[in-house]
């Protein structure tokens, strides 16, 4: 008995299509577009993952900043931070900022409140801010430069 994958090569084989083009084709897409989105309003938190995984990305999503610290401290490398900047608990979303910041230096970190920016602590350098409310256009804005970047690093 043949398994599934030797029927799926069968039926490429049939249809005219080289199994190396298959290889080549794959090779050729780049990986989805990592997102840790920090978020304790869980409405707008599955609002925005749900866009994004529309749109292709691969969304990691917690309700704050000690859990995405416990998430990238076992080895979960985004290429996106998004995060409020006031959140529940001891470390806040600049802080979290700082350290992707720190130890992801390729991840782009973007940061949203409510408040304006001259009431904020300061923002971790190259930190992008988006005041809330926002435009999902404008949110995607800094997400795409963040695609365009990790699509390059890919070819």
């Amino acid at each position: 008995m043949s398994s599934d994958a030797d029927s799926t090569r069968r039926h490429d084989l049939d249809a005219g299509i080289a199994p190396e083009t298959i290889t080549d084709a794959a090779a050729t897409v780049p990986p989805a577009l990592r997102v840790l989105l920090v978020e304790d309003q869980a409405d707008l938190r599955d609002l925005l993952a749900d866009v994004m995984q529309d749109r292709g990305m691969e969304v990691r999503t917690v309700g704050n900043a000690h859990a995405a610290m416990e998430l990238l401290d076992a080895g979960y490398a985004c290429d996106v931070l998004f995060s409020d900047v006031h959140m529940p608990g001891e470390i806040s979303g600049a802080q979290l900022g700082e350290h992707v910041a720190r130890t992801l230096p390729a991840a782009r970190v973007i940061l949203a409140s409510g408040h304006p920016p001259f009431k904020l602590p300061p923002l971790p350098a190259g930190a992008h801010f988006l005041q809330k409310p926002f435009r999902l256009n404008q949110f995607f804005e800094l997400v795409d430069v963040a695609r365009d970047s990790a699509r390059a690093e890919a070819v």
